[in-house]
């Protein structure tokens, strides 16, 4: 196990790098990077955007909607947007974990639509994890963020960008057609376009009144999408 001197460079360093993700066809926006040596027990509580987590040690348990997971060492696992979560663990396990969502204005609509699958994920927990490409990835990121040689940043760069696509298969289930149906892709476009015009004019007076008619669309169409997609 790491000590806390590690931790805290770690969570540092990829905060520092790995926010602004770009690559050439999918684009993240990064909320936070974080690594614990103990985590213990958390509020219920929710969030508007991804969170993955790997447990590195220890034992616990990860709630959603009601189902109760087992964690162990070496478990992958999501928290969904707008879904009531919580992560139990008497003695405390070590957890890695980012937040995150897609960046849809630097992204290819046919690259983004493929990712987008994670909004419809059914498959929230990996067990036994530890060989797959995601799991020796992020093992691989933790160690470059304790180095402090030349060009480490690019590298931190390049394994966050790695680690965030590697999501999509490690937890997406296979869609038959290869994307979401049409009205789930337009809810989530709408939803998109509202977080950057809320973005870009935090400094004015908002209303629902105001989203909906620069969408196009009914106040109560709206109200709706966000609920529902966002909680």
């Amino acid at each position: 196990m790491a000590v806390k001197s590690d931790y805290k460079k770690m969570s540092r360093n990829l905060n520092e790098t790995a926010v602004d993700i770009h690559g050439e066809d999918l684009s993240f926006k990064v909320y936070y990077w974080g690594a614990m040596p103990e985590h213990f027990d958390n509020p219920i509580h929710r969030h508007s955007f991804f969170e993955f987590c790997y447990v590195l040690a220890g034992e616990g348990s990860y709630l959603e909607s009601g189902e109760e997971y087992p964690l162990r060492q070496g478990t992958l696992f999501c928290s969904r947007p707008g879904k009531w979560h919580q992560i139990k663990s008497e003695a405390g396990i070590e957890l890695y974990y980012v937040a995150f969502e897609t960046d849809s204005s630097r992204s290819s609509v046919e690259t983004l639509n493929r990712y987008l699958q994670l909004m419809n994920l059914n498959k929230i927990v990996v067990p036994m994890a530890d060989e797959t490409v995601t799991a020796q990835t992020w093992r691989m990121l933790l160690t470059l963020c304790k180095q402090d040689y030349a060009m480490t940043k690019e590298m931190i760069r390049s394994f966050a960008y790695a680690l965030l696509v590697s999501f999509c298969s490690e937890f997406t289930e296979v869609v038959e057609n290869g994307d979401l149906p049409e009205h789930q892709l337009i809810a989530f476009y709408y939803l998109q376009r509202a977080k950057l015009f809320i973005e870009d004019n935090l400094s004015s007076s908002l209303s629902i009144a105001q989203l909906s008619a620069y969408l196009n669309i009914t106040e109560r169409h709206f109200s709706r999408l966000f609920a529902l997609k966002v909680g």
